[in-house]
């Protein structure tokens, strides 16, 4: 048999990120060394599905020194990203794009294989996790088919290559990326031993670095499916090895209603850790905790803390001068994702809401969604400028003009700020 694979014939029609003037580029350069190469897993998956494509991924039976090679001889960078597993990364016009090289996986610990380069295209697809991201397609659209992931994907099967018990032993992220294709597409497997496999299996996560569970989670979490996946994994105890915390689903099939409801309106951005937040029950302690494990950003772990034990909280019939105040305080993003939240339990505690409350909910994120940050007008100096002595009284005074900005609305000028600065003043 053919190390070609079984052409399907021209299943995927050339799209425009195959077109893309920077991918194309890649592909000339990798072209000029006289092998061929291909699309390959996720992005011809994801053109198949009619989803889109966000990640473009390469490969070829170039050995990583030799792409490197070709790469800097078409004067683009070349980051050798995981070359001992034939992982190179291409950097084109602020674009990225994986090429690895076409290998066998000899031995395998869990996490990190030991890798033989090979030229056989079917060899290559034989160490991948599931049949249909196998596929690979040539640049003009030509998809090879060795596993018979195009059937898979017309059953809307998720099944893995071979046998699910040995594709977990080799990489225990499997398990995740497995419950995340079901997130993603919404298959339902019908092989219920790989599915129980992969349950029976779980404790291997706690084996992982808390990157490479976090970055796969989040993609379950931003899934459009993710809260039927959810509550299998949660029930199932699979979360239970990365995320103890995650006790309970009520609350996100509430959060998507109101997701879904308000992005009939607002376009709204599916953050992983909104919906992160409404999965858990916990204290300030367990924040900590969790951002440890998973190995969180500052960014990431303040986003978390803020919602989990907020430090102001929305109401459905708060007045625009405390919307404002809170605008002020803590940005347009954090002012949804806590009316979200609240909006959510209130739902999950009274379902249906009044719609005088969904109404106010609405008006709340519609007004932050069109909030532009505000500036106080007043600085230190106009404040030196009336004659007050450098020291503790000018920060005293800026705070005290400043919360009356604030509890006025945030729309004070500067000429008014300032007559209330002499006022102000006098009575320091």
């Amino acid at each position: 048999m053919s190390n070609r694979g079984t052409e399907v014939g021209n299943l995927l029609p050339v799209k425009t990120w195959m077109k893309n003037a920077s991918i194309k580029a890649v592909l000339n350069a990798l072209a000029a060394g006289g092998k061929e190469a291909r699309f390959i897993g996720g992005c011809v998956r994801d053109e198949l599905l009619k989803l889109p494509v966000n990640e473009v991924d390469l490969a070829t039976p170039e050995r990583p020194e030799r792409v490197i090679e070709l790469l800097e001889k078409a004067e683009i960078k070349a980051v050798p990203t995981g070359i001992k597993y034939g992982t190179v990364t291409a950097v084109i016009r602020n674009n990225t794009y994986q090429i690895t090289s076409l290998r066998k996986d000899i031995t395998t610990n869990g996490r990190h294989p030991v890798v033989e380069f090979t030229d056989d295209w079917r060899e290559d697809a034989k160490r991948r996790d599931f049949t249909f991201n196998a596929l690979s397609a040539t640049p003009d659209g030509v998809v090879y088919d060795y596993l018979n992931g195009l059937q898979d994907l017309a059953d809307r099967r998720i099944k893995f290559v071979g046998f699910a018990e040995e594709r977990i032993n080799e990489d225990h992220l499997r398990i995740l990326r497995y419950f995340r294709f079901m997130a993603s597409t919404g298959f339902i497997n019908d092989d219920q031993m790989s599915h129980q496999i992969c349950i029976d299996n779980a404790y291997l996560l706690s084996h992982l670095s808390g990157e490479r569970i976090r970055e796969e989670f989040f993609k379950i979490l931003i899934s459009e499916n993710y809260n039927d996946v959810l509550e299998v994994m949660v029930k199932s105890g699979v979360t239970q090895f990365f995320l103890p915390e995650a006790m309970q689903t009520n609350l996100t099939k509430h959060l998507i209603k109101v997701e879904n409801f308000v992005n009939e309106h607002i376009n709204i951005i599916i953050d992983p850790i909104r919906r992160l937040a409404s999965l858990i029950s916990t204290d300030r302690s367990n924040v900590d905790a969790i951002a440890q494990r998973l190995k969180f950003s500052n960014d990431q772990y303040k986003k978390l803390k803020g919602l989990l034990v907020p430090e102001w909280q929305a109401t459905w019939n708060m007045d625009d001068v405390s919307l404002r105040a809170g605008l002020y305080r803590f940005g347009a993003d954090h002012i949804i994702d806590l009316s979200l939240q609240q909006w959510s339990q209130m739902l999950a505690n009274t379902d249906p809401l009044p719609q005088e409350q969904n109404d106010a909910w609405l008006r709340i994120i519609n007004t932050a969604n069109s909030w532009k940050d505000r500036t106080f007008p007043i600085k230190g100096q106009d404040v030196v400028n009336l004659g007050i002595a450098e020291g503790p009284k000018i920060s005293h005074i800026l705070k005290k003009l400043e919360n009356w900005w604030i509890n006025t609305g945030c729309t004070a000028n500067r000429e008014t700020c300032i007559k209330k600065l002499r006022q102000v003043s006098l009575d320091e």
